[in-house]
């Protein structure tokens, strides 16, 4: 009766990933830019690819909005897509993937409850911050889906 049971469950982890995913691309391409990001794009990746890497902006006031990684990532989608507010976000949703795998092969190694694997998961991303981390073009994210 117990394996029956926790097979109802057996996808809820994955069903959650998918709904916080959804729930970004929905973000990213309804939220306009922030003003952080507007000064990465217009400040930073607007630069020549040598000046990203060395930051090179003479305003040393921004310096500090200079991730790079971020911002090449940035400089690579506006080459691509043009410059739009979502098309500056996409790496972000490619982290969100690594890192939601990432955290659930983690919790599967912790847990074999497919409730308690979904309870964690939640409980590390429906924090807020995590969430508007995963939502804009910042550097944040990159740096949690690699750590």
């Amino acid at each position: 009766m117990k394996a029956q049971f926790t097979n109802h469950f057996k996808y809820l982890p994955i069903i959650i990933g998918v709904s916080i995913f959804v729930y970004l691309v929905l973000r990213i391409f309804l939220m306009p830019i922030s003003d952080d990001d507007f000064i990465t794009v217009d400040l930073h990746a607007s630069q020549n690819w040598i000046n990203v890497l060395i930051t090179g902006n003479p305003s040393i006031d921004w310096a500090p909005n200079n991730h790079v990684l971020n911002t090449l990532f940035m400089k690579l989608e506006i080459l691509i897509f043009g410059r739009k507010d979502w098309a500056v976000r996409l790496h972000v949703i490619v982290a969100f993937i690594i890192c939601f795998y990432y955290m659930l092969k983690i919790v599967q190694y912790f847990s074999d409850s497919y409730i308690r694997q979904s309870f964690y998961l939640l409980v590390i991303f429906f924090n807020p911050y995590l969430l508007d981390f995963f939502g804009i073009a910042r550097g944040y994210a990159l740096s949690i889906a690699g750590f």
